[in-house]
C-alpha cells in the first residue's frame, strides 16, 4: 500500500488483517469519516470496525479526533488544522485550574485543587479533560504528577 508509514512499530503486523487494510484505505479515501460511515463503506458491522480501528489507532496509523459528527478518523499526519484545535472547555473550574497554572507554573494535583477551591477528585476530572484537549501537560516526577501549561518549562 503506497503512502502508509511502515516505520511505525507494529504497523506491518496490524496490516496483515484484510479488514484493517480495507479500513485504512477507507480512512484514506474519506478523511474525517465517523465509524458508522467506515462500517458502511467496508461492509462490516460497526462493532467489528471499532475493534479494528482501535488496533490501527494503537499502532499510530489512524488518529481519532472528536469533531462535529462525533469521533472522526484520519490517517496519521493527515489531520487538518481545523480538527486539531482543542474544543473550548466551558466551566469556571477549568478556568480556575488554568489560571492557577498561569500564575504559579507547574503544580501538583493537590496544590491545584487547593488553589482552585475544589476537591482533588474534581480537579483530577477537569485536568484529565484539559490534558486530552492539550491545554495542560502532565509530567511524572518520582511518585508525583505535576501539571503545567504546554510550552512552560
Amino acid at each position: 500500500m503506497a503512502g502508509i508509514p511502515r516505520f511505525l512499530p507494529g504497523a506491518d503486523e496490524a496490516l496483515r488483517h484484510p479488514h484493517r487494510r480495507a479500513l485504512l484505505e477507507a480512512v484514506r479515501a474519506n478523511p474525517g469519516a465517523p465509524r458508522a460511515t467506515l462500517a458502511r463503506l467496508v461492509g462490516l458491522a460497526p462493532t467489528t470496525v471499532a475493534h479494528h480501528l482501535a488496533a490501527l489507532t494503537e499502532v499510530g496509523l489512524v488518529v481519532p479526533v472528536r469533531g462535529a459528527r462525533g469521533v472522526e478518523h484520519y490517517l496519521n499526519g493527515a489531520v487538518p488544522p481545523s480538527a486539531r484545535r482543542p474544543t473550548p472547555l466551558p466551566g469556571a473550574t477549568a478556568a480556575r485550574l488554568l489560571s492557577g497554572l498561569r500564575e504559579a507554573g507547574a503544580m501538583s494535583l493537590a496544590d491545584l485543587a487547593r488553589a482552585a477551591g475544589v476537591s482533588e477528585k474534581a480537579a483530577y476530572w477537569h485536568l484529565a479533560r484539559l490534558e486530552r484537549a492539550r491545554l495542560v501537560a502532565a509530567e511524572v516526577e518520582g511518585r508525583a504528577k505535576r501539571y503545567r501549561l504546554p510550552g512552560d518549562p
